[in-house]
Order: structure tokens, then sequence, then C-alpha cells
């Protein structure tokens, strides 16, 4: 077609003027620009006469800021939380129990650009990702009324804090009062048990659409060994604090990376001034006193023992003794009961560490600018993240995930007996 004029369609032979060419010659896909009709941006309403000031935001997206021309739109972490003009592409995802406990499609209506009730409508909620006061995020960004109020968040928190120190108890007490000649069936399942835990805890940080009842079950459960993800429920304890996801999460970070120095002190007493004073506190076995630093290695008798306790190949056995082979019971030390609770602790908690201090270190894209991927609201760049990963994530992922580590195999591999025993 010559200047000034275009074809009505790709292949098409007919020409039409431009200069007759209006905003309501454009498809609902398509927007009027000065000239001629230009598809609509993705996350953008075109439906209508308008132009470039005239789109809209569909539902399940929001508008970057300082974009007049609103041409520049970022996906909701959860669409529901995005309020605007209706989107086909996001039909029967998401839906409202209104007041007589009817189901609504909020991606049918066609409502303003906005965060829905339960959501901060602040500036600088890009994405309507932070809840608003009395709620408390979840899953996928949900966020979900306080229930009960902050006394009901709290009662949640104690169960789960006094469930974990009463398992984390009986597994000290069965490891305190086992006979120590061979692994029990309870070692087994604690290993098990922890194992399976941890998973869980890897588990719920995948973005996975388990169904709600799943979810809420595998939530609480791996709650027990996670500091961090009591968050939402500590959030819903502080409402009236008005404190942010942010800072709850970089207090429980430091709280978790702190307790095993914590425990060790705690534990210290206990076992080396406490236990030798009240026998109640020995899990139900005759301890030793032992000093904290033995200057050998305490196991290396009673391994030579058992050896002796073994008959030759050569020797002949009676049917009746080699049913019933002698077994030594091993005294236990207070030594011993402060070295298996603190390893048991670190064993237990650390790849929750690990985790946090991993999600501290994730960042995501948005609006052309790179904010922390938990909380969009926190920049990359911001000076108290900054802090919290230089003094915190990054000094903990080094002790926790390589010294730890490093150091037993180098102790263990400087002290052969200990590879057997």
């Amino acid at each position: 077609c010559p200047a000034g004029w275009t074809q009505e369609s790709e292949g098409e032979s007919s020409c039409k003027d431009l200069a007759g060419l209006k905003p309501s010659d454009c498809k609902d896909d398509e927007y009027f620009n000065v000239t001629e009709c230009v598809d609509c941006p993705e996350g953008g309403s075109c439906v209508g006469d308008i132009t470039a000031f005239g789109i809209r935001t569909l539902f399940g997206w929001s508008q970057c800021p300082n974009d007049a021309l609103n041409l520049t739109y970022e996906r909701c972490v959860f669409g529901a939380a995005c309020l605007g003009a209706k989107n086909d592409a996001l039909k029967g995802k998401f839906y409202l129990k209104l007041s007589n406990n009817a189901l609504s499609d909020p991606a049918l209506a066609d409502n303003t650009s906005s965060c829905a009730p339960g959501y901060n409508n602040a500036s600088t909620n890009l994405r309507c990702s932070t809840c608003a006061p009395n709620f408390a995020p979840v899953e996928g960004g949900r966020c979900e009324e306080c229930t009960g109020g902050s006394e009901g968040s709290l009662a949640i928190i104690v169960v789960a804090v006094f469930l974990a120190i009463l398992l984390f108890t009986i597994m000290i007490a069965l490891k305190m009062r086992s006979s120590g000649s061979k692994k029990a069936e309870h070692s087994t399942m604690k290993r098990t048990l922890l194992t399976h835990l941890q998973m869980l805890s890897i588990v719920m940080s995948l973005t996975v659409p388990w169904p709600t009842a799943v979810r809420n079950i595998l939530t609480f459960v791996s709650s027990i060994t996670s500091i961090s993800a009591q968050a939402s429920s500590i959030q819903c304890t502080t409402s009236g604090e008005e404190l942010t996801f942010a800072t709850i999460f970089y207090l429980t970070l430091i709280c978790s990376v702190l307790l095993p120095f914590v425990m060790m002190l705690v534990t210290f007493l206990y076992w080396f001034v406490c236990v030798p004073r009240c026998k109640v506190l020995s899990c139900g076995r005759k301890l030793t006193r032992s000093p904290m630093c033995p200057q050998r290695n305490p196991f290396r008798v009673e391994q030579r023992q058992e050896q002796q306790q073994v008959p030759p190949p050569t020797q002949s056995i009676a049917p009746a003794a080699a049913a019933t082979p002698s077994r030594i019971s091993v005294t236990h030390s207070t030594r011993d009961g402060w070295i298996v609770t603190n390893v048991l602790l670190v064993y237990t908690i650390s790849p929750s560490i690990v985790k946090s201090c991993f999600q501290m270190l994730q960042l995501e894209e948005v609006c052309k600018t790179k904010y922390w991927a938990l909380d969009d609201t926190i920049k990359v760049d911001d000076g108290t993240h900054q802090m919290m990963i230089l003094s915190v994530a990054v000094p903990s992922l080094i002790f926790y995930a390589v010294v730890c580590p490093l150091l037993v195999m180098f102790y263990i591999g400087r002290h052969t007996d200990r590879q057997t025993n």
C-alpha cells in the first residue's frame, strides 16, 4: 500500500486510508495508537474504543508504577489478590464466598484496578503480595484472616513448640536408655522420622499446588523442625504491632541460627550441673560423671570388652549359647547426654537453617527492578536486607553447610577408633 494507507488484514489486496482510522476500528485485543491499531500489552484490557491511556488492568495482573501509558504489567503472586477488568483466561480458577454463602468468580467481574480485601493497598505493594492488618500470608501468596485473634495464633505457636520439645525429649531419652551394643529399633525409627520431617520442610518450600487439607497438615508437621515456618502465626499474634513479613523472617532466622549455641550452654548446665544432683533428670539411667573433654575415647574399653565376648570362628559353640549371645550394657556419662542432645538438635534444625539462608539470597525482577523473592516490597539493594545477608545468611551458610561437615569428617578421619564405633 502507498504511504498513508494500510491493508485491512495481512494478504488483502485492498488498502485502507489511515487518515480515516478511528479507535472504533480496532479489535478488542488492540488499542488505537495515533494512526494504527496496536496489539494490547499482556496484562492489559483493551476492550472498547480506547487509546493507550484507556487501557485497563486485567484481573490477576498489576500495573507497574511510573508507567503513564499503561503498557507494562506483572502477574500477581496470587491471582485473586489483584482485582481488575474481566479476564477470561483465569475463569474458574478462583472463587469468592459471598454473604449468602454463594460462590462468585472474581475473574468474570469488571472491577477497577486495586487489591482485593485482605491485601494491603499501599503503593509499595506492587503485586498485592502483602497482607492487610489482621491477615497473614499462607502458601502461594494468599492472605487469610487471623481466626481466633492473636490468642488463637499464639495457642498454635505454643502447641507447636510444646510438641517439638516433647518429641525432642523423647528421642534424647530413648538414646540415653539404649544399651549401646547395637542399633536399637527406636534408633532407626528416630532417623526415619527426622528425615521425613526434614523432607517435608523442603517439599513445603516448592511451588506445588497441594490440596488445602493436605497442605495444612504438611505445614503443621514440617513446622515442628522449622522456626521460620511459624511466621504466619507470629504475624497474627503481633497484628497490632504492624510487623512486616520481612521483619518476622529476619527475627526467626536470627533465632534459629543462634539456637544451637544457646542450647549448648543450657544443656551444659542441665547435664553437668543439674543431672548429678538430681537422678530423676537422667532419663531413668545411672550416669557416670565425666569431664567435658576426656583424654581418651570412653568407648574404646567397652568396644574391646564386646570383642572379647565374641568367640573365635574355630571354637565350637553350643546351640543354646549361640542362641543367646552375651551383651554388655554400656554405662553412659553426663558428657554423652550433652553431646547427644546438641548433635541431635543441630541435625534436626540445620536443614531449616540452610533453607532459610538460601531463601535470603533469592531475588525476583518485578517491573525491571530486583526485589527479594519472598517479599517484593523489599528491594535487593535495601540496606537492612543486605546487612542480613552479609552478617547472618552468608556466615550461617558457611558454618552449617561447609564448616560443620568438614570438621566432622576431619575429626573422624583423625580418630580411627571412632570410625567403627
